[in-house]
Order: C-alpha cells, then sequence, then structure tokens
C-alpha cells in the first residue's frame, strides 16, 4: 500500500526536477559570446590534447617498442603487448572522460567571461548612439564584478558632468535673458554682437549636451 502510494509521488517529483532543468539550460544561453568562447575553448583543447599526446607517447612508446624489437614468440614481447592492450583499456575511456569534463568546464568558464564582455559591449554601443545608459550589472558569479564597479563609476560621474553643463547653460540663457530686458546700454552695436556670439556659443553648448539622452 506504501509503495502504491510513493510511486506516483516519486515519479512526479522527478519528473518535476527534469522539467526544471530543462527550462534552466533553455534559459540559459551559455555561448553568448561565440568568438571569444569557442577561440578559449578551442585553445584549451589544444593544450589537453597536446598534453595526452606527450603523455600517451611517455605511457605507450616502450611497450610499443619491446614489441617491435623483440620476437614475436618471446617472452618480452608477449608481456610487452599484454602491457599495451591494458594501457589502451584504461588510458583512452580515461582520457576522452577527462577530455569531456574539461570542454564542459571550459564552457561554463568563458561564460563567466563571455557574459560580462557581452554587457560591455551593449553599453558601449549604446554610449556610441549618444545614449547614457544605466549602471550595469552582471550576474552573481560573473568575472570582471571589479572592471563593471569601474564602468558605472565613469558612467555616474560622466552623467553628472553632463546634467551640471545643461544646468549651466540654462542658467547662462536666463542670464542673457536678463541682460537683454535690463540694460538700456545693448543698443551699442559692439556690446550687442559680444552678448550675440555669448548666446550663439551657449547654444552650441546646449545642443552638445542635449545630444546625449540620459536613461533614468
Amino acid at each position: 500500500m506504501t509503495n502504491t502510494v510513493l510511486g506516483p509521488k516519486l515519479s512526479a517529483q522527478r519528473s518535476g526536477e527534469w522539467t526544471g532543468l530543462r527550462g534552466f539550460l533553455r534559459r540559459r544561453q551559455f555561448l553568448v559570446y561565440k568568438h571569444l568562447q569557442l577561440g578559449l575553448l578551442f585553445f584549451a583543447l589544444g593544450e589537453v590534447l597536446f598534453f595526452a599526446f606527450v603523455v600517451g607517447a611517455a605511457l605507450f612508446l616502450p611497450p610499443a617498442a619491446h614489441v617491435w624489437t623483440e620476437a614475436a614468440d618471446s617472452r618480452g614481447a608477449i608481456d610487452a603487448a599484454t602491457q599495451l592492450l591494458q594501457l589502451h583499456s584504461s588510458f583512452w575511456p580515461a582520457a576522452g572522460l577527462a577530455l569531456i569534463a574539461i570542454t564542459l568546464h571550459s564552457i561554463f568558464a568563458t561564460h563567466r567571461v563571455a557574459g560580462p564582455i557581452y554587457r560591455f559591449r551593449r553599453l558601449v554601443r549604446a554610449m556610441e548612439q549618444g545614449v547614457f545608459p544605466k549602471p550595469g550589472t552582471l550576474r552573481k558569479g560573473d568575472y570582471l564584478q571589479g572592471e563593471m564597479d569601474a564602468f558605472n563609476a565613469m558612467l555616474e560621474a560622466n552623467r553628472s558632468r553632463i546634467l551640471e553643463l545643461r544646468e549651466a547653460r540654462e542658467q547662462l540663457r536666463s542670464a542673457l535673458t536678463r541682460l537683454e530686458s535690463s540694460e538700456p546700454g545693448l543698443e551699442d552695436p559692439e556690446l550687442r554682437r559680444r552678448i550675440e556670439d555669448v548666446a550663439r556659443e551657449g547654444k552650441r553648448v546646449d545642443d552638445a549636451a542635449a545630444a546625449f539622452v540620459i536613461e533614468s
């Protein structure tokens, strides 16, 4: 009776766990910056294969040399052939499993680097288009956390400068308006020309500051 009741519950629990894992893997895009990640992955696999080649040569060449140099029916050749077969049966499965493990680990490790770089690129592209984006965020466990903090500090500093520039431009515009409406001496052509020059340069500053869109 107990097994009859627990069976469907355990089956439903396992089904829910697998469903959650499949959903997690679907939501998680591990190759977010393929050029960088695949380049690092192939570099790591190349080093692993080179290491496996060197270790394999050190393990397989001595018994293989005995097989090649001694008589086929000699005791030494038989022992060397047996050792060679044992090495084949144990080395290649271990090397294959290690290669698979290193491949998976490399994908996960490069994901923690490529994800932040991808976010940096998006922020920089936004600034190239005249948009001061909101501070960037990284996922828990990502690398380059300190670099993102420094980048956000730079964004905030430039955002403050743009806002101060806009405020100074507004004050300059108000001062020029008050000056033009209150000073009778502005009938002087030279003085009016200078005021117009200041207003023109102020408008250039205003246009430059207005070209940036600040995300709130």
